[in-house]
């Protein structure tokens, strides 16, 4: 079930309430979503980006790199291409966060922690070449305390290989697989994001997509999200 209208009424006077308080120079809120393919991150996203933009907040949502900034020739090589938009996404978490303009929230669609999935299912495979060192080494830069230190909330969304391929297909008007569209690989990147998600602490929160609607898990976020916003409010007297 989605949120009432009560509810949503409710959720806008808190967003306008905090934002009220909140001072120009605050630090931002950064939250970034990893999972795999097709199980409703970017739907999400972009009905946060909408509510919190509607609510007046100063947003800064880059396009995600793999899908729609990595130059397409780099695909032929996935440990080039995982490393191009990790490096991406440090990019625009860094401009974002430094930005002259103070940014209420920063929202990253395949962020720093994506690529530590994909890199670990492509140690794992024998034709890409990646040893335990060049590995090791790669773990360390996407996870260096520079960067993720940044990151409030991460969001792992997950869901089954059979629902990831339904959703390609019902919107596409073939079935032919793709490079990660297909069993094996879905499957084997699904097994990194659970073993990833299973060790995670707060502030990281583990979401599968199966268990409410887009919206429902919007408005869960939403209220996350300006829990968040909240703690940057000025602290007040005997508070």
């Amino acid at each position: 079930m989605g949120p009432t209208d009560d509810s949503l009424a409710q959720l806008e006077d808190d967003a306008h309430s905090i934002l009220r308080g909140l001072p120009s120079d605050h630090a931002p809120i950064v939250v970034e979503f990893a999972g795999s393919p097709k199980a409703g991150k970017s739907t999400t996203i972009d009905i946060l980006q909408h509510f919190f933009k509607r609510m007046g907040f100063k947003v800064w949502a880059p396009s995600e790199g793999a899908g729609k900034r990595t130059p397409y020739h780099l695909k032929r090589d996935l440990v080039a291409f995982n490393t191009w938009t990790l490096n991406y996404a440090i990019s625009e978490l860094l401009v974002a966060y430094y930005n002259v303009d103070h940014h209420n929230l920063i929202i990253l669609d395949r962020g720093l922690h994506d690529s530590l999935a994909w890199m670990g299912l492509l140690h794992k495979r024998q034709d890409q070449n990646l040893d335990e060192r060049e590995f090791a080494v790669f773990k360390d830069y996407a996870v260096h305390t520079r960067w993720v230190s940044l990151i409030s909330r991460l969001y792992l969304f997950t869901c089954s290989v059979k629902d990831s391929l339904h959703r390609e297909h019902d919107a596409k008007l073939t079935r032919r697989t793709g490079t990660a569209m297909n069993e094996e690989m879905l499957g084997a990147l699904l097994r990194e994001y659970e073993q990833l998600g299973s060790a995670w602490q707060e502030p990281y929160k583990v979401h599968t997509s199966a268990k409410t609607t887009p919206l429902g898990t919007s408005y869960e976020l939403a209220v996350d999200i300006l829990g968040l916003l909240r703690s940057r409010l000025p602290r007040q007297d005997g508070n």
